[in-house]
């Protein structure tokens, strides 16, 4: 990265940002640069005297440039995020291309279980606190990177579908529950008959509907009738395997 090109971010943020425009050009002659913009004044800055003119904090070397501020402990993570989000969405923009930006879902099962320690619950009240926060959270967003909308019935809106588990949550070990080949993406009708057993799909993709369904008429009203089918990963039919032996009520 040349100084030409970091110098445009650098700027910005130097002005824009309340927490650290004080130090901003503070030495006598640079502060002209905050009313006019001078690429060439700024990158020759970032070149030649970052320690100098801006202390500790930022540094430019061997092409590589880098910001150290000193965050309050109880924003560090919303910064991370923001950063993090900000940083992706820049380079997507740039490539022009979808960058996979996985997390490690055992990383975060991890931290929300240590979290929940700090509170004065039981052992099972734990366990839902985790998984609400699982499936509410990046389990659930690594499902919509996946699905775009409930595999059944199609509703696209966001708020409604729900991050499912295929392999029951207390049926599951920790790493099954965090494996987003375990979870399906449905809105909250077809989760609620996919958990219950009365729903499930077979090898080949197809929605199967539990004989003791026939009891109702609600099936058309549901979109749940026959003819529905779904593409699913080697790793989804294996799970569903145990949907269809464990849970669906035959």
């Amino acid at each position: 990265m040349k100084p030409e090109e970091v110098a445009p971010y650098f700027y910005r943020f130097m002005v824009d940002n309340e927490d650290v425009k004080n130090l901003a050009f503070a030495d006598k002659g640079k502060e002209d640069l905050r009313k006019k913009y001078d690429v060439k004044k700024v990158a020759y800055l970032i070149r030649v005297n970052p320690m100098r003119y801006w202390g500790k904090f930022s540094c430019y070397r061997n092409g590589e440039f880098w910001f150290e501020l000193s965050i309050p402990s109880h924003r560090r993570e919303e910064v991370y995020e923001k950063t993090r989000f900000e940083c992706i969405a820049r380079v997507e923009k740039e490539l022009d291309f979808k960058i996979d930006t996985m997390i490690n879902l055992k990383d975060e099962y991890e931290y929300r279980y240590d979290e929940s320690k700090n509170m004065y619950i039981s052992e099972s009240e734990r366990e839902g606190y985790v998984k609400q926060r699982l499936t509410q959270g990046k389990f659930r967003n690594r499902l919509l990177e996946r699905f775009d909308d409930c595999i059944i019935c199609g509703i696209e809106n966001k708020n409604l579908l729900v991050a499912s588990h295929i392999k029951p949550w207390k049926k599951s070990n920790n790493s099954e529950r965090v494996d987003v080949n375990n979870g399906l993406l449905l809105c909250p009708n077809h989760d609620k008959l996919f958990d219950k057993g009365w729903i499930s799909f077979n090898g080949e993709g197809s929605l199967i509907l539990s004989p003791k369904l026939s009891e109702y008429t609600d099936n058309k009203k549901l979109m749940i009738e026959s003819g529905i089918s779904c593409e699913f990963s080697h790793e989804n039919y294996q799970y569903l395997s145990y949907h269809r032996n464990e849970i669906f009520m035959k």
